[in-house]
């Protein structure tokens, strides 16, 4: 599994550098949208609670402007389904699904390729 880069630990609040919680990393999830909104409001942005609305919320970019702390969208089906926080270089953090381990994938999964619909970034450049 890809390890979060140590150089993310640093003073500065963008939710990219609470990423380096051991909290965060450890812990389960009720929800796939919890890791985004625990980070976000860890380094004090407020943002919307469900994956829904943090997709709503979001400014949409395309993903070669995709900046670390950026989201990452993926819809199953017929419904958004899921979302992740971008660390750059093709890889984000996500809570696989209800109840699991927070963990870092790679967009170049086949998986990912398919359901991803868009990148999103709720702070201003």
């Amino acid at each position: 599994m890809p390890e979060i880069p140590s150089a993310s630990i640093t003073r500065n609040p963008s939710p990219y550098n609470a990423l380096s919680s051991a909290a965060l990393l450890k812990s389960p999830t009720r929800k796939p949208e919890e890791p985004v909104y625990y980070t976000y409001t860890a380094v004090g942005h407020a943002v919307p609670r469900t994956s829904q609305a943090q997709f709503n919320a979001a400014r949409k970019i395309p993903l070669g402007r995709a900046s670390k702390g950026d989201l990452v969208f993926f819809q199953d089906q017929e419904k958004l389904s899921h979302v992740g926080i971008y660390l750059g270089g093709g890889l984000f953090v996500h809570a696989p699904s209800s109840g699991s381990t927070v963990s870092v994938a790679s967009l170049d999964t086949p998986y990912y390729q398919r359901h991803l619909i868009a990148v999103g970034r709720l702070l201003p450049n």
